[in-house]
């Protein structure tokens, strides 16, 4: 757990909570040792009892999963590794309907990504960029 400092963030962090008991979505609450009258009693505070409570010390800490950090992150690695690689056969005359069926998209945002990488210019061979 990485405690929260921040003031500000402390008093979203609380005004969401409430929202989310609003909402019906108490039950981490709940799991987490809050009983139905407490959760209660904070739904109906006011915004400007939150914001003493935050003054007065109230702790909050934030929980970030290194298994799940590690997941998204390399996801999110795969994807832009994926985009480049889309861009280089773009930009080195690789039919964009061709591409598309590579990686799975559709022609048209090929044709689409086509343009934005050369730029549109029609004077010069299809798929080169300006140098």
């Amino acid at each position: 757990m990485y405690p929260i400092a921040d003031p500000m963030l402390r008093l979203a962090i609380l005004a969401y909570l409430v929202k989310c008991i609003d909402d019906g979505a108490f039950q981490p609450l709940i799991e987490a040792g809050f009983s139905p009258d407490e959760l209660d009693d904070l739904r109906g505070r006011p915004t400007r009892d939150l914001a003493r409570m935050v003054d007065m010390g109230l702790s909050l800490d934030v929980v970030l999963r290194p298994p799940d950090y590690r997941d998204i992150a390399g996801s999110l690695d795969r994807q832009e590794r994926e985009v480049a690689l889309m861009d280089y056969f773009l930009i080195h005359d690789a039919q964009p309907e061709l591409v598309a069926i590579l990686f799975r998209v559709s022609a048209k945002a090929m044709r689409e990504r086509l343009t934005v990488l050369c730029g549109g210019a029609t004077s010069r061979r299809r798929g080169r960029p300006a140098r």
